[in-house]
């Protein structure tokens, strides 16, 4: 029988493999067309190029080779599992379609070992996701960044208060400075996207946050937003007293910040951003800043600071 003529000259190249493979088991014999024996020859030669092209680029990564089957052998099993029960009917076919011989009973008890094998499996190999807790190393620190954006709207002080209940470590936020020299957390320029700066000051939704004085800053509503936009698509899961809390949150100080990380003894990392050159405050940021920091009542050994060029 010629595979060509069950194929056709078009067949890929695996596809054409695996159906030799077929014949090859069942003691027929290939008749391979040129175009086959081209492609055949093609495959293996990209195949041994690829492989050396890879261990001649990232060679040292190998050992990343064994972490990766760990992780994946859950898979790699229900495919093996899938393999031997397709390779029993080529077995079968081989034993009941020849002559009693030793060789069959040596293909059965191979066949049946290897079944066996793979059962086994799961015994002789460890995942990396599934470990003792005791052998466990240290949980690696979790920052809020902005708070818990996901529960509550960013870089307020419900934000900075569920991220601490949720057990981080420490928080991050973005720092402005006010006309008055009131340090506030804000990470946009303007205060249109988390604020309603369009209703309240049609006329300055445009200008840059720094430029507003605390009291101005402070009558602004920093929670509508959030549940207007729902940014996370989390709002629906929020409870009714969660999302009325949300609805009256304003903008929040970077001392009040810094007082309920005090109370929960954690850290903060605060992103300043320095004002512009005509901004009133641009020689005393700095000092606004610290004078914010000294009067939360945290310790100074768990504040860090960056400062943000515009």
């Amino acid at each position: 029988m010629s595979v060509g003529d069950s194929c056709g000259e078009v067949t890929p190249v695996p596809l054409f493999q695996i159906l030799a493979l077929f014949h090859v088991s069942l003691g027929q014999q290939l008749n391979l067309f040129w175009l086959h024996k081209v492609g055949v020859s093609a495959a293996l030669l990209s195949t041994l190029s690829g492989v050396l092209s890879v261990d001649d680029i990232w060679g040292e990564e190998w050992h990343i080779l064994r972490v990766s089957l760990q992780s994946t052998a859950p898979f790699l099993h229900i495919l093996a599992l899938a393999s031997v029960t397709a390779l029993s009917w080529f077995v079968a076919g081989y034993v009941i379609g020849r002559e009693r011989s030793n060789l069959q009973g040596t293909v059965m008890l191979l066949y049946f070992i290897l079944v066996f094998l793979v059962y086994l499996a799961p015994l002789m190999f460890t995942c990396p996701c599934i470990m003792d807790r005791h052998r466990l190393k240290a949980r690696p620190a979790v920052i809020g960044r902005r708070g818990a954006p996901m529960l509550a709207p960013e870089n307020t002080l419900m934000s900075f208060s569920r991220a601490l209940q949720q057990g981080t470590s420490s928080v991050e936020a973005d720092v402005s400075i006010s006309v008055d020299g009131v340090p506030f957390l804000m990470r946009d320029h303007t205060l249109r996207r988390t604020t309603d700066v369009s209703q309240i000051f049609p006329d300055r939704q445009f200008s840059e946050a720094s430029f507003f004085n605390w009291t101005e800053i402070r009558s602004l509503n920093a929670g509508q937003w959030f549940l207007k936009s729902d940014p996370y698509w989390t709002v629906q899961a929020l409870t009714a007293r969660d999302r009325s809390k949300i609805s009256n949150q304003t903008v929040c100080s970077l001392v009040e910040m810094l007082r309920l990380v005090a109370r929960s003894n954690s850290s903060a990392l605060i992103n300043i951003r320095k004002p512009p050159s005509g901004h009133p405050r641009y020689q005393n940021w700095f000092m606004d800043t610290l004078w914010a920091v000294q009067k939360s009542g945290i310790s100074q050994k768990r504040v860090r600071t960056n400062v943000l060029e515009r």
